[in-house]
């Protein structure tokens, strides 16, 4: 349809239509426009136009339809002559407001809505527009005020609070942003943003679950298009069918082959799965594709060893940071890439700059505190419950399944290669990290006279052989390498002691250094900040000299990561004795085990045994700061350092 019979200049129709009763014509053009039927709304507005050029109603939905079409030439002309038809109406010039936005020219936007304002003073509907010209302008802190004047006047606005919830996670608000949501799918179900924005901070947090639903519920908003296919991508992560998960997202692509976020999620997918050079394919084209794009730059950094011909990447993270429009848990990552960039090129001073930037912004971020009390307390309290009396006063419950290989310790202490060494035997599947004990501590209880309570132990002792079996029916051990496991052992022991537990030692600064330079997704809220990480760690080492005390050498293994990468043959060895298993060379190459890893570890864990790691912190002693307070603790065995002679690893 051509656009030059849109337009009514000074008053003259343009086209001879036939004349029709306009109400008609103007509340069919209503209901077309309310169905999505743009082009029968168009004609029928012309129509409208045709025989009253100055109609205001139909000005509107011709300048709203034009915007929605990308022609802003004619959604502009169309609005500004309903503006100077009715100068004194707030609506004329807040749909101009918007269409100045989308075009770009938020300076004018901006007057449009002030004089707006200045003959709707309560106009909810202006206060929230003008929260969205500062939100283009990156000017997040005025968005947010204008958006809580909106909700003042309006509360019950879901897309308000949608758009309180972008200001929000640009501040670096998330548990703001979380909230606002959470009220705007409420108030707006059909919010389709709202719902996957949700889930994405929701699956930040650990909150698998609940973004599940969220993807769940986005994706039926939008059935058959390439969005829902990723969303239900993301829910078959959750649920560790990455095939099925890969599968979807190939076919979002194959839907919509330009986008980048899609590109990016798969090369996720493949960096998971160990296929480093296919997924740095993915990354290379969703950074392609989109130059403002995050993940696809902060991928390329993650898969791969940085050399001096990737200078170019190294810059394009840098200009990044330069953007005004870049969010807080953006710059978060960007900051932590480029940490690990320059360490990959041994410019030690740029990288602790960028991990000390990163840090300080998750803190800010996160709003979240290590409660040095509330750890301290947990600790005394597992301390003073887990007495040898204790343990013989509940051994009556205790169930002889030996399936279960417990792999705790610290972040970053070499659990992932205990889990990879062992899974490679063909007589042990991984779990990976499972939250079980964690998650039923918190029920945990006895009686006053110590007892445990037997409902509880036999559902306990029941839940956790389904879910083992569930793993691998008809292997002979089952990991579960859940490092914060520490806390658990003993809770572990009450119920199987036939089960194993390895206990992976590290050089405490190593460990606490690595843990430093890592974003972890959630449940370490004391891994942004020095001091919080030299207290958990010092929390750590009181719990486990007490397990030490308490438990039988049967049950608890500890081996030295150090020794480990030094000469890993022996430990090893003691390793799968440990568990009854016979010798197998599979375990001695970790790096062929095909298994998917998500942890920190991922790219590591693909490679050979390597102790380059080894007294990493020697790198960065000019720069320890809280950590210079471990120099004189820890295990007297893991200060040493060993030769890299042999076998080579590196990292968790």
């Amino acid at each position: 349809m051509s656009d030059t019979i849109a337009m009514v200049p000074d008053g003259a129709p343009l086209s001879l239509a036939s004349s029709s009763d306009i109400p008609t014509l103007l509340r069919d053009a209503i209901d077309a426009y309310g169905n999505g039927q743009g082009q029968d709304a168009e004609r029928l507005t012309r129509r409208i136009l045709a025989q009253q050029p100055d109609h205001l109603a139909g000005l509107q939905i011709l300048a709203a339809i034009a915007g929605q079409t990308d022609r802003l030439p004619l959604a502009l002309k169309v609005a500004q002559r309903a503006v100077s038809l009715h100068p004194d109406l707030a609506s004329t010039h807040i749909q101009l407001a918007n269409l100045l936005r989308q075009a770009g020219n938020l300076a004018d936007a901006t007057k449009a809505l002030e004089v707006a304002l200045c003959l709707q003073p309560d106009s909810a509907e202006a206060q929230n527009d003008l929260g969205l010209v500062h939100l283009a302008a990156s000017e997040f802190r005025r968005a947010a005020d204008r958006f809580a004047e909106a909700l003042r006047l309006d509360p019950k606005s879901g897309l308000i609070h949608y758009n309180m919830a972008l200001a929000s996670e640009a501040l670096g608000s998330l548990p703001a942003a979380v909230e606002c949501y959470q009220e705007a799918t409420r108030l707006r179900p059909s919010l389709v943003e709202a719902h996957f924005k949700l889930g994405l901070l929701l699956e930040e947090q650990g909150h698998r679950e609940r973004a599940g639903e969220c993807f769940r519920a986005a994706a039926a908003l939008r059935p058959g298009t390439a969005f829902a296919l990723l969303c239900e991508a993301r829910v078959q992560g959750f649920a560790s069918d990455d095939a099925a998960a890969e599968e979807l997202v190939r076919r979002a692509i194959s839907l919509e082959p330009r986008r980048s976020d899609a590109h990016a999620m798969l090369g996720t997918i493949l960096m998971q799965g160990g296929r480093f050079e296919e997924a740095a394919a993915s990354f290379d084209l969703a950074n392609a594709l989109n130059a403002q794009d995050i993940l696809g730059p902060v991928g390329l950094v993650e898969v791969k060893q940085l050399s001096e011909a990737d200078r170019p990447l190294i810059g394009q993270l840098e200009l990044k940071l330069e953007n005004p429009a870049i969010t807080g848990h953006e710059a978060v990552l960007v900051h932590f890439a480029l940490g690990k960039a320059y360490d990959d090129l041994g410019e030690y001073r740029h990288a602790i700059e960028h991990f000390d930037s990163a840090n300080a912004l998750k803190k800010r971020v996160r709003n979240k505190r290590y409660d040095h009390e509330a750890h301290a307390g947990l600790v005394d309290r597992l301390v003073q419950r887990f007495t040898p009396q204790f343990i013989a006063r509940n051994r009556d419950m205790a169930s002889q399944w030996d399936v279960p290989v417990l792999i705790v310790g610290m972040p970053r202490s070499g659990t992932t290669l205990a889990e990879q060494i062992l899974s490679s035997h063909p007589e042990v599947a991984a779990g990976g990290e499972l939250t079980f004990w964690t998650d039923r501590a918190a029920d945990f209880g006895v009686d006053r006279d110590g007892r445990i309570d037997p409902a509880w132990m036999r559902e306990t002792q029941s839940a956790y052989q389904v879910m083992l079996r569930q793993i691998s029916p008809d292997v002979r051990r089952v990991t579960d390498k859940l490092p914060q496991n520490f806390h658990n052992v003993g809770l572990l022991h009450a119920a199987f002691p036939g089960a194993r537990v390895i206990h992976c030692r590290r050089d405490p600064i190593d460990t606490c250094l690595s843990i430093y330079f890592n974003n972890f997704a959630n449940g370490m809220d004391f891994s942004f900040d020095r001091a919080w990480i030299v207290d958990y760690y010092q929390q750590y080492e009181r719990l486990t000299d007490h397990w030490r005390s308490v438990l039988p050498s049967s049950f608890l293994l500890e081996i030295g990561y150090e020794e480990l990468v030094g000469a890993p043959e022996p430990v090893i060895r003691r390793m799968l004795d440990f568990c009854g298993l016979e010798w197998n060379e599979a375990c001695l190459r970790p790096e062929r085990n095909q298994r998917v890893i998500k942890t920190a570890s991922l790219w590591q864990a693909r490679q050979p045994i390597y102790g380059t790691s080894v007294s990493r912190w020697r790198r960065y002693e000019p720069w320890l700061d809280a950590f210079d307070r471990l120099l004189a603790g820890g295990h007297p065995q893991t200060r040493h350092v060993l030769s890299k002679q042999g076998s080579e690893w590196q990292g968790d």
